[in-house]
C-alpha cells in the first residue's frame, strides 16, 4: 500500500478589484471599496501530497528538507506579499493567477 505524506505552506498576498481601463470613478462604482489602494491581503494555503510507490519502503518516501525547500522556492517566494498584475476584475483572483506570477 503506498505511504502519502502531505505538507501545507502559507503566505500572504495583496490584491485590488479594478479595471485599469476605467476611471476611478467607474471601479469605484462596479468594485466598491475593493478598487481603492491600498490593496487588500488574502492568506492562502497550499497542500501538497507526496506519494509512494506500491513497494516502495515508507521510510524513503520524501526527503523533507528538500520538499520544504521546493515549497519555498517555486510557491511561496513568487506571491508572498505580492499584488498581482492587473486582470479584467469581472474575474475573481484564484490560485491559478497566482501560479501564473511566477
Amino acid at each position: 500500500m503506498p505511504t502519502t505524506l502531505t505538507r501545507t505552506v502559507s503566505f500572504f498576498a495583496l490584491h485590488r478589484l479594478y479595471r485599469p481601463e476605467w476611471s476611478p470613478q467607474q471601479n469605484q462604482q462596479a468594485f466598491g471599496a475593493l478598487s481603492q489602494e491600498p490593496p487588500h491581503g488574502h492568506q492562502y494555503s497550499c497542500a501538497v501530497t507526496v506519494a509512494s510507490g506500491p513497494q516502495a519502503p515508507a521510510d524513503l518516501l520524501v526527503d523533507l528538507a528538500e520538499l520544504d525547500r521546493i515549497l519555498e522556492e517555486e510557491v511561496v517566494q513568487p506571491v508572498r506579499g505580492q499584488i498581482p498584475q492587473p486582470r479584467p476584475a469581472r474575474v475573481r483572483p484564484d490560485p491559478a493567477h497566482l501560479r501564473s506570477l511566477g
